[in-house]
C-alpha cells in the first residue's frame, strides 16, 4: 500500500505541475502552424509538447493553441513575456491551461 499511495501521490502532484506547465495561447496570427508556434515560445524554455487547434473540416487554424513546458519556470517566463506580444497584427492572450473540465 505504501508504493501504491506514494504512486498515487507522484500522479496527482504531477497532474497539478502540467496545469502550470500547460499554457492555452489565444489570439494566434491565422497563418500560423505548430511550427511557428514552438518556434516563437522557445525563446522561453524548452517545450515538452505544442499545438495550434485547426478546424477538422477546412484544416485551418481557429486562433488558438496549446504550449506545455518542461518546467513551471518555463512556463510561468513565457506566461509574463508573451502576454499582449504582437505577433503579424494580432496581440497574444495567454492563460494557464485548465486540465479537463472544471
Amino acid at each position: 500500500t505504501t508504493a501504491a499511495s506514494t504512486a498515487s501521490a507522484s500522479a496527482s502532484s504531477s497532474s497539478a505541475d502540467a496545469v502550470h506547465r500547460n499554457l492555452m495561447v489565444n489570439f494566434l496570427p491565422p497563418s500560423w502552424t505548430t511550427m511557428d508556434l514552438q518556434g516563437f515560445f522557445e525563446q522561453f524554455g524548452e517545450i515538452e509538447d505544442c499545438k495550434v487547434v485547426v478546424d477538422r473540416a477546412t484544416s485551418k487554424s481557429k486562433g488558438y493553441g496549446f504550449v506545455k513546458f518542461t518546467t513551471r519556470g518555463d512556463a510561468e517566463a513565457a506566461l509574463a513575456g508573451a502576454q499582449g506580444a504582437e505577433v503579424d497584427g494580432k496581440q497574444l492572450k495567454l492563460q494557464k491551461a485548465a486540465l479537463g473540465r472544471l
